[in-house]
């Protein structure tokens, strides 16, 4: 799940404060710690929670998300079908 947040540094950005610098979040060994580096530069921590991860995905340009991540695309494409 966070590394489909990842695919939309701008949306992590507004929520968290700093944009992560990540190129394909399919291939991010610990979407989490990268996460929490993102909030760290801002004095922040990231905590797993939906209420966080939800104020991410509201944020999400899902075009831009789904263009990064194959998988998230393909979870959403079966979700749509």
């Amino acid at each position: 799940m966070e590394a489909w947040l990842l695919a939309d540094p701008e949306a992590v950005e507004r929520v968290l404060g700093h944009r992560p610098r990540i190129r394909n979040p399919e291939e991010c060994e610990n979407p989490v710690d990268e996460l929490d580096r993102a909030a760290m530069r801002c004095g922040r921590r990231y905590m797993k929670s939906w209420r966080l991860v939800r104020r991410i995905v509201e944020e999400m340009d899902l075009k831009r998300a789904r263009e990064k991540c194959s998988s998230l695309d393909l979870f959403l494409r079966k979700l749509t079908s």
